[in-house]
């Protein structure tokens, strides 16, 4: 069977035409998204003051509570993002509640998120010997390339946990199987869609209002190409 493929310029293209008709919806949802992120920030570090405040033994369980909760929050909204990114690609309208739907997918989300960095770490494992052998050297780049590789082969892992709900190992095993064959073109769109995020952020920060949903547009877009083109989609919550 042939493996699907698709084009890093046409997904970019996708991105930027579809955030731009959106337009409305794309900006509400990603200023709640930092909004919120830093409104638990500014709590949390109420709460527990600022780092070099802290003493005492109990000082780090503060510190790792509060990063546990961001990290839940953020996990939260980052598949919610997602999900308001697969709707607009498949035609349904998103809605910034849809930035909340996946709240109860955050257990598999960290839990595949861990076994996700732990594979792209274990890549870099042969990067940081000899890294620590003969030091900084721009030929001990070629032993991060099986990170980029592995980051890349398993980048579609939140995807397939929002899309279809699966479980932990198999949204790892789906992103997996999709992305064979096209790891050269998906690391030619991330590269790219890095551009236009810091370029977002060059633009007083406002431009990442519309930098950031052109982004995962574009991703969005190239997963649905690479996805088994048999799957019908996910039952929205919100249409």
């Amino acid at each position: 069977m042939e493996k699907s493929s698709f084009d890093f310029a046409e997904a970019i293209a996708f991105g930027f035409t579809t955030a731009a008709n959106n337009l409305r919806i794309v900006v509400l949802v990603t200023l709640a998204y930092f909004v919120i992120v830093l409104l638990v920030s500014l709590i949390l570090g109420i709460i527990i003051g600022h780092p070099e405040e802290l003493k005492g033994e109990l000082a780090w369980i503060e510190l790792a509570f509060a990063t546990i909760i961001i990290y839940i929050v953020a996990g939260i909204l980052i598949m919610g993002y997602v999900l308001v990114a697969l709707k607009l690609v498949d035609g349904y309208r998103a809605h910034l509640f849809d930035l909340f739907a996946c709240f109860f997918l955050i257990g598999r989300f960290i839990l595949a998120s861990l076994l996700v960095s732990l594979a792209v770490n274990a890549a870099l494992i042969p990067f940081f010997i000899v890294d620590s052998i003969v030091g900084p050297a721009l030929w001990t780049l070629i032993f991060f390339l099986p990170g980029v590789y592995v980051s890349i082969r398993t980048s579609f892992y939140i995807f397939y946990l929002v899309d279809r709900e699966v479980g932990i190992v198999e949204s790892f095993t789906l992103s997996w199987s999709a992305t064979e064959g096209n790891v050269f073109k998906l690391f030619m769109l991330y590269l790219l869609t890095a551009l236009i995020i810091i370029l977002g952020f060059l633009l007083c920060g406002v431009g990442i209002l519309f930098a950031m949903p052109v982004s995962i547009l574009a991703v969005a877009c190239a997963y649905r190409k690479l996805s088994e083109p048999s799957y019908q989609g996910p039952i929205y919550v919100f249409q």
